[in-house]
């Protein structure tokens, strides 16, 4: 009994930590029971994550993320995502939106642990220089995989062909709109947010651009 509580502690302790992902090792793995070692693991962290103080972990995320840079000063990428993560707070925002060629500016949201799911719509190669992403190479399907990794983090490979279009055309604002509006429509599909409710999108804009929007859910 001892054994299990200590195990159930290390597994709540990690979530209230801000780890990214848990797993069953050892004599757990390895019992004769390992279907409902998941679940109970499974309470545990969805219980866990119903405690966490999300502010906390933000300023220790800051602190450490300031002392490590040079200068003390942060990349404008590292500085929207962590104002976005804040943000979602402020506004009461349901869900945090973001477009992504490898996943880079996702996960730098998600270092700052908001207390709200990120939408990741992961582009396709072939759109991927006409919205002026630099990563043409690494496949949509791969991203995704890889960011189920990091928590908070729920990737969709964006399906929009009028989208697709508008990159062929050149009309890069569009393909940008486009690609947004249908991750929302995911999110929406997947119960994440409601219409009408406020949400947050984050995307590059052309080199190393970034802006974030505040708007109401269509």
């Amino acid at each position: 009994t001892t054994d299990i509580v200590r195990e159930g502690d290390s597994v709540s302790s990690s979530v209230l930590d801000g780890t990214d992902c848990v797993m069953l090792s050892g004599e757990t793995a390895a019992g004769s029971f390992p279907v409902a070692a998941v679940r109970i693991m499974q309470s545990i962290c969805e219980e866990s994550e119903n405690n966490i103080d999300s502010m906390r972990i933000y300023k220790e995320v800051i602190r450490t993320t300031m002392n490590t840079q040079e200068w003390g000063t942060m990349s404008a990428i590292e500085a929207v995502a962590s104002s976005a993560a804040v943000i979602t707070t402020t506004v009461g925002a349901k869900c945090i939106v973001v477009l992504a060629a490898h996943g880079s500016t996702a996960r730098a949201i998600a270092k700052y642990r908001p207390n709200v799911p990120v939408v990741v719509g992961v582009v396709p190669r072939m759109c991927r220089e006409c919205i002026g992403y630099k990563d043409r190479h690494s496949c949509a399907h791969q991203v995704a995989r890889q960011l189920l990794l990091t928590r908070g983090l729920i990737p969709y490979i964006v399906d929009n062909d009028a989208a697709v279009v508008r990159c062929a055309e050149g009309a890069k604002d569009e393909a940008v709109k486009g690609f947004l509006d249908d991750t929302v429509r995911f999110a929406r599909e997947q119960g994440l947010i409601s219409s009408g409710e406020p949400l947050v999108m984050m995307n590059r804009v052309g080199g190393e651009g970034v802006i974030v929007h505040v708007v109401a859910c269509p």
